[in-house]
């Protein structure tokens, strides 16, 4: 049995600090920027398992970012 692979979003409140992104493996980061601030930082990508996004969300909040949204999604392989 396959266990296919998933992607995951996770957004935080403030910039994330690239010197922790070793971490979080090869996920995608995105800020968003008003008044030359960063409000918000979305992390994206591929993840292995639930377990791994759940370690992600856990690492984030135990590194002190406010985790604001998160999205897990499981994409089956093709049979």
């Amino acid at each position: 049995m396959s266990s296919g692979h998933a992607t995951c979003q996770i957004s935080i409140r403030g910039a994330f600090d690239v010197h922790w992104e070793d971490y979080l493996g090869d996920m995608l980061l995105h800020a968003e920027v008003k008044a030359g601030q960063v409000r918000t930082t979305t992390l994206f990508g591929e993840i292995p398992d639930l377990a791994a996004f759940v370690g992600a969300l856990d690492l984030l909040e135990n590194l002190g970012f406010p985790v604001i949204g998160c999205e897990f999604r499981r994409i089956d392989p093709e049979e």
